[in-house]
């Protein structure tokens, strides 16, 4: 069925080499039956035994399944992960470099920034002579001889501050200045220019002051930090092309890594003009002769060739179709790079970029050299001028390269258990290198506190999450392939084929002979763009699937299977492997099974029948009366289990929330049925219990809210309750208002809403608000629930502009009902808020630490002033380290959300150490607790009694306190919210806390 599945694609990416079934003669490959025979030389360091007591060797070699054909396998998939991640960094490094692109390579950015304040500093230096020049009538030797006091320091702004400037629009002339406004050079500036100027002889001192005269103009319009970017990137994407260039920067590269001077000089002349020319178009009333969006589209796709010949329609002057003044252009940029693209070889090899230490090495020298060569041409001869890279930098780069691609390996789920954590980046996979925490690059803090501190009790819960075995659910997996055989568009199984799209150039001519009127070309152009999106995310839904059965495909085979587990830098647990684990698509869930099976026993098969409800959404009532929901469809259940596929039958179970986990209950349903006896069946299944909006109910345990424990059912209570329709409810009574009161100014969109308000479009909202949610982000939830209800692809029943109008009214009145229900947790989040502002304002970045000893830092920080945006590439010069300034605004309006999933975590994890201890199989999804049917209520029992005892501790006053000592800069923090009255005890007898 496998090729039938992926059709001619999987026969492509088979016999490209990137994907190798994983068969015996596989194994055979790098089978491993001794110690003594087996080569380590791939395997992660060395763990350092005064931290773990054991090499990653001896962890190994201990390994339950070692010696034996799954070891074996295990070794051969990790293997073939890296291979295939070096492939495919590898071939996407080459499509780079071939379209021009290298310098986005982040090996080749590590140069440029390197580089970036050198470079910057001359091409400033070079504005300079130019102001120098324009104030002082061309005396520019004169000039920089006089002393430095007598130049007139009070001119207005920064020369890189252009003022308005002065065109004749009727002419269509360029954006050139008339009148300089400059407060001055710089005196290192001056004193370099002035022995610069002084080296020169008459001659070429006349030929530079030309060469100013005519690029002056020009160049001053861009500031400095934009065209060091513009020819760094530019060249040195042309340098590491391989030979390889598009026609539209023109030539023919047939040498091998010497580049064509004057081919890299257009280039970079073509990017400032540019450059120039949307600078220029910004302000010019001429704009309204091109197309915008198509300007915009070729920026953004750098056809730098179609971008300047619209540009040209409106500017005629200064003439850029003559390529000789683009290459003036850009060979006095190249001239200045060249000058200041210096490096110590020692250093770089050594992975070095540190300017600073660089410049003071003996070896330190320039990257770039120009040399003239002489090239027999078979009638004579020419000779042409060359850039020539050097060797220790392509050495550097290559090495670089080959670093990079080995991090992003292509992870399979582990065909054994996983290695436990020993250590910050010691466990999990044999091969792979993987860390206990996803810490982002300015987050190098958290890093180093996890590392000094003790996270034993972590790295046992991350244990048990990643031994958890699974195996496929192999109906599932051939009911998928049997519905993509039948073109069937069913529960997330996208179409094969595209949409029809029509062609917007067919529009366009239709328009301009008079075939069609405005409205109906605008209209028809929409949809078009519409169509186009659609087959774009249609793409990705293909691409997304077909990752997705590969790997379920793949670990078909194996009796179990296991995903290792990490955090992120809240503590909260995610599977490594991507592309199929239980926290992805419903199709993902669908497709797997606990790989033990457990008798159903006394109660498990009441609870398969609660799951099965849920999972239609169906979780509204009391227990026993979503089993009665499930067993008065017992014949639709049978009958589906019996044959998914058939039309009559799969409409019904694709109208649950979550249609493939519901089929894969059916099935186990019917088998159950069909032994005779369901106590004894061995079931596999998940079972879920869900938190019920789980956010508000850690902030009513924080603050021992009564009412709010009550909407989140820490309380006990006949039936559950459901704070998404309590909002909905007054929700919908505060339209009704609205409706019935003419002279409201909401009247009208308020008659838009009416009736069309449901729980499941304010349920996003609700549940997102604890989480920090803005008016913005509530507008954009609701507004996406309206369009899939009432829009194109609902009923209809609204346009564009009333959908819009509505979701803008409804958000209001959506954020303004749950303030008002759950006032507890708003004073808590509140209390946080205040607190971040206060801690953030010492410049230091929020940290604290969980109930389970784990230190969370906020990894929020301004991004780097060296970011430069052109017309043609967005470059980020530097990366946060650490150092950088703290994003005192994310660090503010963060805190709360995270502070919550720092703790939601740590109940996760709390649970998980119990119940294992209790003897009990465990997965889980943030606030979604899993385990086997027969192990429910021990589960349900466990994660009330871990969730009441960390609450049974004083959370708030504990965090004040520690931040109170970790920021004594800050001052006293402002005292905590009262407390309520909610007895957290009843949460151990509330069936529907968790359900």
């Amino acid at each position: 069925v496998l090729p039938l599945f992926f059709g001619s694609l999987f026969e492509e990416w088979r016999q490209s080499g990137l994907l190798k079934e994983l068969g015996p003669e596989s194994a055979q490959q790098v089978k491993c039956t001794s110690e003594a025979t087996w080569d380590r030389s791939g395997l992660q360091p060395g763990w350092d035994s005064q931290n773990t007591g054991m090499t990653v060797q001896q962890a190994i070699t201990q390994h339950s399944d070692w010696g034996t054909d799954m070891m074996a396998q295990q070794l051969y998939c990790e293997q073939r992960g890296v291979d295939i991640g070096v492939i495919e960094y590898m071939q996407e490094k080459e499509k780079t470099e071939k379209r021009g692109d290298g310098s986005s390579l982040g090996p080749v950015r590590r140069l440029i920034e390197m580089w970036f304040p050198h470079v910057m500093q001359s091409v400033q230096t070079w504005q300079e002579i130019f102001v120098v020049t324009a104030l002082n009538d061309d005396n520019l030797d004169d000039w920089i001889l006089a002393t430095f006091e007598n130049l007139d320091k009070a001119h207005g702004v920064h020369l890189l501050q252009i003022p308005s400037n002065g065109r004749d629009d009727s002419s269509g002339g360029s954006d050139i200045p008339t009148r300089w406004d400059f407060k001055g050079p710089s005196k290192q500036g001056l004193c370099r220019l002035r022995g610069d100027i002084k080296a020169l002889t008459k001659t070429e001192r006349m030929r530079k002051l030309q060469d100013v005269k005519v690029l002056g103009p020009i160049l001053m319009t861009i500031p400095a930090s934009k065209l060091a970017v513009i020819v760094m990137h530019e060249l040195m994407g042309f340098m590491v092309s391989g030979g390889h260039e598009e026609k539209k920067f023109g030539g023919d590269l047939k040498f091998n890594d010497d580049k064509k001077f004057v081919q890299a000089a257009i280039r970079v002349g073509k990017s400032v003009q540019a450059e120039w020319g949307m600078g220029a178009l910004k302000g010019a009333r001429s704009r309204f002769q091109v197309n915008m969006f198509q300007v915009g589209k070729a920026a953004k796709t750098r056809d730098i060739r179609k971008l300047n010949a619209m540009l040209a329609r409106v500017f005629r002057a200064p003439n850029f179709n003559d390529e000789g003044l683009l290459a003036k252009i850009g060979a006095l940029l190249i001239s200045l790079m060249m000058q200041s693209s210096r490096f110590s070889p020692s250093l770089l090899l050594k992975g070095n970029y540190n300017m600073k230490v660089h410049e003071h090495q003996s070896d330190f020298c320039l990257a770039i050299t120009h040399e003239i060569k002489y090239r027999s041409t078979g009638v004579g001869g020419r000779t042409t001028g060359l850039l020539i890279l050097a060797p220790d930098i392509k050495s550097a780069l290559q090495s670089q390269h080959e670093f990079t691609a080995n991090l992003s390996p292509l992870l399979l789920p582990m065909v054994v258990p996983p290695l436990k954590w020993q250590a910050f980046d010691q466990g999990c996979y044999l091969l792979a290198e993987t860390k206990v925490m996803r810490t982002s690059l300015g987050n190098g803090e958290q890093e180093k506190l996890c590392r000094m501190g003790n996270m034993q009790n972590i790295y046992n819960a991350l244990d048990i999450l990643s031994g958890t075995a699974w195996t496929i659910n192999e109906k599932v997996l051939h009911t998928i392939q049997r519905a993509w055989v039948m073109d069937l568009v069913i529960a997330d199984i996208p179409d094969k084929y595209d949409y029809e799209v029509e062609s917007l150039k067919e529009i366009e001519l239709q328009y301009n002979n008079l075939e069609i009127e405005k409205p109906e070309k605008n209209a028809r152009m929409s949809r078009s763009y519409k169509m186009s999106q659609r087959n774009t995310d249609m793409h990705s839904l293909r691409c997304s699937l077909i990752n997705q059965m590969h790997v379920a495909v793949s670990m078909q085979k194996y009796p179990s299977f296991y995903f290792p587990h990490n955090l992120d830098f809240r503590g909260r647990a995610y599977p490594i492997p991507p592309h199929l684990n239980h926290l992805g698509s419903d199709i993902c869930r669908g497709l797997l099974k606990f790989a033990e099976a457990k008798p159903l026993g006394a109660k498990g098969f009441y609870w398969l029948k609660v799951h099965l409800a849920n999972l239609f959404g169906v979780n509204k009532m009391s227990f026993d009366d979503r089993v009665e929901w499930t067993e008065e469809r017992l014949p639709k259940i049978l009958a589906v289990a019996d044959d998914p596929l058939n039309p009559t039958l799969h409409e019904w179970w694709l109208t649950a929330e979550e249609p493939w986990q519901a089929l894969s209950t059916c099935f186990e349903i019917a088998e159950a049925l069909q032994s005779g006896n369901p106590a004894e069946y061995l079931c596999a299944l998940p079972v879920h219990q869900d938190g019920s909006c789980n956010g508000l109910q850690h902030y009513a345990a924080m603050g021992r809210d009564t009412v709010g424990g009550e909407q989140v059912n820490l309380t006990p209570g006949q039936k559950p309750s459901d704070p998404y329709t309590t909002v909905c409810n007054r929700v919908m009574a505060m339209i009704l208002e609205d409706v019935e009161d003419e002279s409201s100014p909401n009247h009208e969109v308020a008659k838009l809403c009416n009736g069309k308000v449901t729980r499941k479009i304010v349920k996003q909202t609700v549940m997102t608000t604890v989480y920090g949610v803005t008016f913005i982000g509530a507008r954009a939830q609701i507004h996406s629930k309206l369009v899939e209800a009432y829009g194109e692809g609902g009923s209809g029943a609204l346009n564009d502009e009333e959908i819009k109008e509505c979701a803008q009214y409804i958000a209001k009145k959506t954020l303004a009902s749950v303030g008002d229900i759950f006032i507890g947790a708003n004073e808590i989040m509140k209390w946080l808020t205040e607190v971040a502002k206060l801690l953030s304002s010492t410049g230091k970045a929020v940290k604290w630490t969980t109930p389970l000893g784990l230190p969370v830092t906020q990894p929020y920080f301004k991004e780097s002033s060296r970011s430069v945006r052109t017309v043609l590439q967005h470059v980020r010069l530097s990366h946060s380290q650490g150092t950088d300034p703290i994003n005192k605004g994310k660090q503010r309006s963060a805190f709360p959300p995270n502070f919550v999933h720092s703790l939601d975590s740590t109940h996760l994890l709390l649970t998980a150490i119990e119940f294992h201890k209790r003897g009990g199989t465990f997965a889980g999804v943030h606030d979604s607790f899993w385990t086997h049917a027969c192990d429910y209520d021990m589960l349900a029992s466990v994660l009330r009694e871990q969730f009441v005892e960390m609450y049974s501790e004083p959370i708030l006053t504990k965090l004040k306190e520690s931040l109170e000592r970790d920021y004594p800069e800050a001052g006293p923090l402002p005292p905590l919210p009262p407390l309520g009255e909610l007895d957290l005890k009843v949460v151990l007898d509330s069936p529907y806390f968790f359900s």
